[in-house]
């Protein structure tokens, strides 16, 4: 055992208690020396820090060496005890940087625009992961309005742009385009039938869930033969050629060659004329297309 000349305590003499000066160990117990050097440092703020100070200047490189390794050996420790301190000391923090900030605004501005410059690619990649598609669901009308009334002012800088844009990336505008055809072959017929209608001025109201409905009626078959298609096509059973609009009580699915086939002839009277006729089917159409049978068979409902 050995007594702390301080404290007069009795503890057992070993390193856990009392620090070890050379070859023995010192009178004084460690509680007691952190105790004594804690009422130092509350006394002595300032001295310390200038001291402190003074030896970082000096020793800058062994300084960032030593920062550097103590860091990477004690990663955990040093962010659990940051964390733990900036709780304990939050509005103080808050305080400070904001003074900090209103005193250092130029230099704020400068090192930021210096930061967003050498790191755009990496911020911008950021902004699309996590940040901006949070904040745009958000914020949607508001960046809507203001894209839109930014276009509105700088339209001549748009088309200037638009106009180089499309003259340096030509080719790779063209594969594209042709990339989204072959990927997109649905949409692109179903704008196409949509322009055709417009330009005859016909009514033209079928949307892309109509369309899949229409498919579910016919059991994803063709309306006429009840066969799987090859390649699914739109027709009009009240033909383009005659006034028929491009809505969901005039289009049927078929094949495309039996599409071909029927051309712009009246529905019933070619689907009578085919090998394939079948009367359930027909009563199949007229169901999907709102005929009435009794009153008149060349009246159809397009509302």
């Amino acid at each position: 055992m050995r007594t702390c000349r301080t404290c007069k305590k009795d503890l057992p003499a070993t390193t856990e208690y009392f620090n070890k000066d050379r070859h023995r160990l010192r009178a004084v117990c460690k509680l007691c020396v952190k105790v004594k050097f804690d009422v130092y440092r509350k006394n002595n703020k300032a001295k310390i820090r200038e001291t402190s100070k003074a030896y970082v200047e000096k020793n800058k490189e062994k300084t960032a060496d030593y920062m550097k390794e103590y860091g990477l050996a004690n990663a955990e420790k040093k962010r659990a005890y940051d964390a733990e301190r900036y709780l304990q000391n939050s509005d103080k923090y808050k305080e400070k940087s904001r003074v900090w900030y209103e005193d250092n605004l130029e230099r704020v501005k400068e090192r930021s625009s210096e930061y967003r410059s050498n790191n755009r690619e990496f911020l911008l990649l950021r902004q699309r992961e996590s940040y901006w598609p949070k904040y745009y669901e958000k914020n949607k009308e508001k960046i809507l309005a203001l894209g839109k009334e930014y276009r509105e002012k700088n339209k001549e800088i748009y088309s200037i742009r638009d106009k180089e844009y499309r003259l340096k990336n030509a080719d790779k505008i063209k594969a594209a385009q042709r990339k989204y055809r072959q990927e997109n072959k649905g949409k692109i017929n179903h704008w196409s039938q949509q322009r055709i209608a417009m330009r005859k001025k016909l009514i033209s109201t079928l949307t892309h869930d109509e369309w899949e409905e229409c498919l579910s009626h016919f059991d994803f078959k063709d309306a006429y033969t009840g066969l799987p298609m090859e390649k699914a096509t739109k027709d009009h059973v009240i033909p383009v050629s005659k006034d028929g609009g491009y809505i969901k009580s005039n289009i049927v699915p078929c094949d495309m060659i039996t599409n071909v086939r029927k051309s712009n002839r009246d529905m019933e009277v070619w689907f009578r004329e085919q090998p394939f006729f079948c009367e359930k089917r027909l009563k199949k159409i007229y169901k999907w297309i709102n005929f009435d049978e009794k009153n008149n068979a060349q009246q159809l409902a397009f509302f």
